[in-house]
């Protein structure tokens, strides 16, 4: 008996001494998930003189509440507060299980993730997920879709003569995701006048090669996304394997697609997809790379069908990206009442 509390206490100092090492270089100053589920609709809530204070990226406290969103990593400690919830946006199982996932990315998902949200479900923390997915695996958690704050694009590139921009706007985690149409992406480079943007830290060799390809430079999260609300492109790529992991991914794309005016292109294997087929929102394909060319092709020669399809995908965003759910819901988790909330 006391061999396993010494064990286990000396496995709790061990992973302790670890993490404090291993933050400086995996966790980063700014979240995409904080930003996406809580600042860009309730940022006026939090800050010095405000009701909520951020303790670290991904972790937030009033007077009675508790949020960490997928981490606390940053955080010193974390005062005890009647109420907890705890903020997971993918699949993190599925991530670590997935061979595809960079293993720098499945080692931070196992030493922070996997932690905090046993620790904190271990605690009674309520469960707040992205996804119709995630809701499914966790039936008694609360489901939000994330929010932007940019403007969405006005279309007016749409117009304008030049090569048609394509982006793909999946970080290094999508790398296998990107590789699926590699060879396609190559065929209309070579063939058609376009140019390709694409994160350059895929590391595609023959891909990012080529003189078409536009790099996007490795950086932070708020630069990158002060450059994504600048850009404007004619169409977006979203092909996605059929894994877990993918299936529980959250509607973000089809808004952050909106934010750079594009017409979407999605893998019908993602359950988001079902909206975008409902309204016309985008083109939905199955995994054959020849269907995809002749998709990107088409829309490379009729432009005003690739404004339709991107007036649309606005129209769809714009319906998703209201900040009330999340306000109404942060509000009283927060127990800010009678704080006002306009």
């Amino acid at each position: 008996m006391e061999s396993d509390f010494w064990v286990r206490g000396t496995v709790t100092r061990v992973m302790q001494a670890i993490e404090r090492m291993a933050t400086p270089w995996m966790v980063r100053p700014a979240s995409p998930t904080a930003d996406l589920y809580l600042l860009n609709a309730c940022g006026d809530w939090v800050g010095e003189g405000r009701p909520i204070t951020q303790l670290a990226p991904g972790a937030f406290v009033s007077e009675t509440t508790l949020l960490v969103m997928r981490h606390a990593g940053g955080a010193a400690t974390l005062p005890e507060r009647a109420r907890q919830f705890y903020l997971i946006d993918d699949d993190v199982n599925a991530l670590v299980a997935d061979v595809r996932t960079p293993m720098g990315q499945r080692l931070k998902l196992a030493l922070f993730e996997r932690r905090y949200a046993a620790a904190l479900r271990h605690a009674g923390a309520q469960m707040v997920v992205s996804s119709d997915a995630l809701l499914r695996l966790h039936p008694s958690a609360t489901l939000l879709r994330p929010v932007w704050s940019a403007a969405l694009a006005d279309l007016d590139h749409h117009g304008k003569a030049g090569p048609c921009r394509i982006a793909y706007l999946g970080s290094a985690v999508h790398r296998g995701d990107l590789a699926l149409i590699g060879k396609v992406l190559w065929s209309i480079l070579e063939t058609s006048d376009v140019e390709l943007y694409i994160a350059a830290n895929h590391r595609l060799s023959k891909l990012s090669g080529h003189p078409k390809v536009k790099l996007i430079a490795a950086t932070s999260w708020p630069a990158w996304r002060a450059w994504i609300e600048q850009q404007r492109f004619h169409i977006a790529l979203y092909p996605l394997a059929d894994s877990a992991a993918n299936r529980a991914r959250s509607c973000n794309k089809i808004i952050e697609h909106a934010v750079v005016g594009a017409a979407g292109i999605y893998s019908d294997t993602w359950p988001e997809a079902a909206r975008v087929s409902r309204r016309s929102a985008g083109l939905v394909l199955p995994a054959d790379p020849r269907q995809w060319e002749l998709a990107i092709r088409s829309l490379i020669d009729d432009r005003q069908a690739c404004l339709r399809l991107a007036k649309a995908g606005r129209a769809l965003a714009q319906d998703l990206n209201g900040p009330g759910v999340q306000r109404a819901f942060w509000s009283h988790a927060f127990s800010l009442f009678p704080f006002r909330t306009t």
